[in-house]
């Protein structure tokens, strides 16, 4: 199932955890779409955001796939070119 009732897990080296967190997102709504054969993003309807989840769990990996979220929001550097936002989800329930 798609809801996390265990803390969702980043590792520690994984390059994008250490950074700045520049957002805390609490309990918004998104949707899961598919960025490239491997990537899955979440999109926000509110404002039509890119967020890019560095921990999203396998089973949740659906296109289309509504749910409600939490989570912190990385830095990108002004060099780097991504799809969207990096975030780190501290919680994560399907809808």
């Amino acid at each position: 199932m798609c809801n996390s009732e265990t803390p969702l897990f980043l590792s520690p080296d994984h390059p994008l955890a250490a950074r700045k967190t520049v957002q805390t997102i609490q309990d918004e709504e998104g949707q899961i779409v598919k960025i490239d054969p491997v990537n899955f993003g979440i999109q926000t309807p509110a404002d039509g955001n890119l967020l890019l989840p560095l921990n999203l769990p396998e089973d949740c990996q659906q296109e289309g796939l509504k749910v409600m979220f939490s989570g912190t929001v990385k830095e990108v550097n002004p060099n780097e070119l991504m799809a969207g936002q990096p975030l780190v989800l501290t919680s994560l329930h399907k809808q």
